[in-house]
């Protein structure tokens, strides 16, 4: 079925780039605004 593989393919071209950004902001600074 192709729609598992365009599933497959938009789960991870969304989700990997997300990882990315959350990980490089977690690294460069440790989130100081969630004091509350």
């Amino acid at each position: 079925m192709p729609d598992i593989a365009i599933a497959a393919s938009f789960i991870l071209i969304i989700l990997i780039p997300c990882l990315v950004a959350m990980t490089s902001v977690e690294k460069s600074e440790p989130a100081p605004t969630r004091n509350r």
